[in-house]
């Protein structure tokens, strides 16, 4: 039963990012795009737990330019083995537009940074089979690196 949810959740995610893709006028699933929105990382839970995280952005939010500030993530979370949502802050981003006064352009220069991300993530799944209503929830921050963008 877990593994039958475990499979519908990585397919709806991979159908968004299907849909998002053919939407930008691409083919219908576009794996580079997919893999260079892809963000690998670190989540703490709430019991002190470390475990990798693996997601992609589900939406953004950006400047005019398309300069992405904040992103809201879908994906997978290892130690418990089941789907979890994040929001990311990007620094990367954040940090050259603190500096981006004529002043800072003048006397700052920010060295290229990676993609960095970080934010609070929450992941739940039915505790077991028999009663889905009974939620094991996972709750903390989590920090990830990208591949791209």
């Amino acid at each position: 039963m877990k593994k039958g949810l475990m499979m519908i959740a990585l397919g709806l995610a991979l159908i968004v990012t299907g849909a998002v893709a053919a939407r930008a006028e691409s083919p219908l699933f576009n794996f580079g795009e997919f893999f260079k929105a892809a963000r690998v990382g670190y989540v703490v839970n709430q019991h002190g737990v470390r475990s990798e995280i693996y997601y992609t952005a589900l939406q953004t939010f950006h400047s005019k330019d398309g300069v992405e500030f904040v992103t809201l993530n879908i994906g997978y979370e290892g130690a418990a083995k089941r789907p979890a949502f994040s929001t990311g802050i990007r620094l990367d981003n954040l940090i050259p537009m603190v500096w981006g006064s004529d002043w800072g352009k003048a006397h700052v220069s920010t060295a290229q940074m990676p993609t960095f991300e970080f934010g609070p993530y929450i992941s739940a799944w039915p505790k077991d089979s028999s009663n889905m209503w009974k939620l094991d929830v996972w709750y903390g921050l989590s920090m990830a690196i990208g591949f791209g963008k």
